[in-house]
């Protein structure tokens, strides 16, 4: 049985590499909550009455806008330089300074003049002096930019990621993800080192100098080249006898 299994697991096909994965998500930037609202007294009727009577006017209308522009109370005046500061106004929920309209006047009011002043709440008016609100509406700022830039990241991002995907499926897996191998072998995992080389034998004393070609030794003979001082040039071989003369008797 056991040669049998083996047999059919040297059968079997190897199988397929798998595809290479896909990279992790890049971490983005997260989306920039927004600060919250400061809370304010909501201005009421019964809050422009009391205005009218701080501030001496002919009487104050409540009037209101959506939650970006505010509310408020119109005070109708006589003829005065400019809009009268109201005592308790940040109590009453309003903000920063009046706004006065221009002077009225029309024959039918009989010489009278009257000037609207507008007190109001309205979180982001942009003249406000320095505190709580003015800190909100700076951070409220920060926070929308944040939020623009990271709708824009994310937006690119999901492009590329669709524009991408196809490639993924060309890709293939890198080698050692498909098979793996035993890691290199690291300087602790060798043991000890092995002995180094045997030091080189030293170096052979150099040649004695020399005589320069054609000059004579101390036993007379000329040197051909360069050789060892003491050295002797062998003695030349003798010539050979002459040869007897053609009809001498031997």
């Amino acid at each position: 049985q056991q040669q049998q299994q083996q047999q059919q697991q040297q059968a079997a096909p190897a199988p397929s590499p798998a595809a290479a994965p896909g990279p992790s998500p890049m971490p983005g930037p997260g989306i920039a909550l927004s600060p919250p609202r400061p809370r304010l007294p909501p201005i009421t009727a019964m809050i422009c009455d009391g205005l009218s009577s701080a501030i001496g006017a002919r009487a104050c209308e409540l009037y209101t806008f959506d939650a970006d522009l505010g509310s408020g109370c119109a005070c109708s005046l006589e003829a005065v330089a400019g809009c009268p500061q109201a005592s308790g106004a940040a109590a009453m929920g309003l903000l920063g300074l009046p706004v006065a309209s221009g002077l009225l006047s029309t024959p039918a009011m009989d010489g009278s003049t009257r000037t609207t002043c507008f007190y109001r709440q309205w979180l982001e008016d942009p003249d406000l002096p320095p505190g709580p609100v003015l800190q909100w509406q700076q951070d409220t700022s920060a926070s929308k930019v944040a939020a623009y830039a990271s709708e824009a990241f994310l937006r690119s991002q999901a492009s590329a990621e669709q524009a991408a995907a196809p490639l993924w499926f060309a890709t293939p897996m890198p080698w050692l993800e498909m098979y793996p191998t035993t890691p290199f072998p690291t300087m602790g995992s060798l043991g000890a080192p092995a002995p180094g080389f045997a030091p080189m034998p030293a170096p052979a004393p150099a040649p004695a100098p020399g005589l320069p070609m054609g000059v004579a030794n101390a036993s007379g003979n000329v040197t051909a080249h360069w050789l060892p001082v003491g050295f002797s040039q062998p003695a030349p071989a003798p010539s050979p006898a002459p040869s007897p003369a053609l009809g001498a008797s031997r």
